[in-house]
């Protein structure tokens, strides 16, 4: 049986438009599943990050109790009474500002010496159980994490305590329960329901929940923890919900159990439906076409309207998945923007703790220092003891607030905003020995040779706000990451005129960057030096001021020889330039 041959060819379109619809259909369900996906480890990262975040202030908290001299000598004495008065203002502190459960310290032993939480008991061994503290003590450092006790989960930090001669006399502990009170906040900030689960016994026991039991009874979570990442959806009533579960570990990177998630994906199932019904709709309209193109294939007037038909459905196709798309990228704008404000908030928390903590023993000397005086008791070495004491307290309140003003400072500068745009006629050579003078004195203790090839008559017209912003971030960050980590530091400069830009290149003889961490430079809070406190926001500052405000460019070369070596080239547009006399510049400015 032979078919005719424009019945094959209408087939044959048909089959096309099935298999292009199929794949647009494919491609709609597998962006709704990723951003599904992204979405729920979002909330994993988040739900560890402020574990961790618990974790860092219980420690930083610890630390600077372990310093203060007044208990070492309590802690050297065996003196308890003596250390109870000591502390029972920050206790209070601690309970009513940070929700303080567990705060005690140890001997070098194991045993709790004391318990502010629990002043009438102490003397007894926490080795059998405290793990945290076991290995705080054989290793004579800091352990923070989860950790499983007696009386349930705890973020705990624990501090060794060492006396001036370096020699351990017990240590501090500060911990944070991990209870429902932890997950009710964690998810009314996420919006999305959580629960816990620990391993007991070879069985996956509820430990604390947001979620009714009944509904947990009702969807078995427990048997769905076979495996981390695993994630299952369920429909409650008229909601539709995803479920997904993940590991938890404690102190010491051992798996304790899972956490489990509850987010609403009504809108990812609405999405989900509106792509089958348009797939369908399209294939309908599709197989109608043929149908009608058919059988009015002669009449050229139906054979425009057909087409013109087709066109619409087309465009409305299109308009539905830019739509869709528009507000996949719109999720993405949202994610950054988080992982920017978790990352000023992780790095104001641990000045502003170290702040407080010092400013509540500042109070705490006064107060002291008011009763002795009240009772006569004020000696000689009592008031030189208060005022060290006191000052090394406001010492700390000072620095730790000047770090959170120049971090905020930082942030701010991250902004592209021309409101400060102002046009000047500068030398490129001066303006940029002006910023380098600021960096007199770490340029001295680092012992660099800093080179300067750029000629002394290069005057140019540019945003001179901008321009001192940009030089000052990047001699800032070349001087810390990689001429501080040379071993004959050497920091070399070269400016030239291309056209209507000023190309600055900046290159150093230090260990240089991976070529992997290329993509993370720019991002804001990216750095690989936070223990040196810094920021990562110096590379990102210049990014943004550049491309932004100023429309040029920034690149990198690393590295720049087989030793080593990072070399930032800045594209910055100018708007004039000479070759007579250079201008003067007013150093006030800088």
């Amino acid at each position: 049986m032979r078919f005719p041959t424009r019945l094959v060819s209408y087939a044959a379109s048909f089959v096309t438009l099935l298999v292009c619809v199929m794949m647009l259909l494919m491609q709609s369900l597998s962006l709704i599943e990723q951003s599904q996906k992204r979405e729920s480890q979002i909330l994993y990262r988040d739900f560890i990050s402020q574990i961790q975040a618990k974790g860092r202030t219980a420690v930083n908290i610890a630390a600077t109790l372990a310093n203060q001299e007044n208990v070492k000598q309590a802690m050297s004495e065996f003196d308890r009474d003596t250390l109870e008065s000591i502390m029972l203002s920050t206790w209070r502190l601690l309970q009513s500002e940070y929700n303080v459960k567990q705060f005690q310290f140890h001997t070098p032993n194991g045993e709790s010496f004391k318990r502010m939480h629990a002043p009438h008991l102490f003397g007894d061994s926490l080795v059998a159980f405290r793990h945290t503290l076991v290995e705080a003590l054989a290793r004579e450092t800091s352990i923070v994490g989860l950790e499983k006790g007696v009386y349930g989960v705890g973020i705990r930090g624990v501090v060794p305590i060492f006396d001036n001669n370096n020699s351990l006399i017990g240590s501090v502990e500060l911990g944070f329960s991990f209870d429902e009170a932890f997950l009710n906040t964690f998810a009314l900030d996420a919006k999305a329901d959580v629960a816990v689960y620990f391993e007991d016994k070879g069985k996956y026991i509820l430990y604390a929940s947001t979620l009714s039991n009944d509904e947990l009874e009702k969807n078995g979570l427990a048997s769905q923890l076979a495996a981390p990442q695993v994630s299952w959806k369920k429909t409650v009533g008229e909601n539709q919900y995803l479920y997904t579960s993940d590991v938890i570990k404690d102190f010491n990177g051992s798996k304790m159990g899972y956490v489990v998630f509850r987010m609403d994906r009504s809108f990812y199932h609405q999405s989900t439906v509106k792509a089958f019904v348009l797939a369908g709709s399209i294939l309908f309209t599709g197989l109608v076409f043929l149908f009608i193109i058919y059988y009015v294939n002669r009449s050229i007037a139906k054979r425009k309207e057909i087409e013109a038909q087709q066109k619409a459905a087309l465009e409305k196709s299109e308009e539905q998945n830019k739509n869709m798309l528009s507000y996949i990228v719109e999720k993405e704008k949202i994610a950054s923007l988080n992982k920017v404000v978790a990352g000023l908030a992780h790095e104001i928390n641990t000045p502003l703790g170290v702040a407080n903590t010092a400013n509540s023993i500042a109070v705490s000397n006064v107060s002291e220092l008011a009763d002795k005086y009240s009772r006569e008791e004020l000696t000689e070495g009592g008031l030189k003891g208060f005022l060290t004491s006191s000052g090394k307290a406001l010492a700390l309140v000072e620095s730790n607030l000047l770090r959170i003003t120049r971090l905020v400072e930082k942030f701010k500068g991250l902004t592209a905003n021309n409101d400060s745009y102002k046009e000047k006629q500068i030398s490129v050579r001066e303006t940029l020995l002006n910023v380098l003078n600021s960096f007199e004195n770490q340029v001295k203790e680092q012992k660099a040779v800093v080179n300067i090839d750029i000629d002394e008559k290069m005057v140019i017209t540019c945003n001179y706000p901008d321009m001192i912003n940009i030089l000052t971030h990047a001699f800032s960050n070349m001087l810390q990451h990689g001429v501080g980590e040379a071993v004959e530091p050497q920091l070399n400069i070269a400016a030239e005129i291309r056209g209507d830009f000023l190309f600055l290149t900046m290159t150093d003889n230090g260990p240089g960057v991976s070529a992997d961490l290329f993509p993370y430079l720019f991002e804001p809070f990216y750095t690989t030096a936070r223990n040196k406190q810094c920021t990562g926001l110096g590379l990102s500052i210049i990014h943004n001021t550049v491309v932004y405000n100023l429309g040029g460019d920034v690149s990198i070369v690393s590295p720049v020889t087989e030793q080593g070596g990072f070399q930032l080239i800045l594209k910055i547009p100018v708007y004039g330039k000479l070759s007579g006399e250079p201008a003067r510049e007013n150093t006030n400015h800088i």
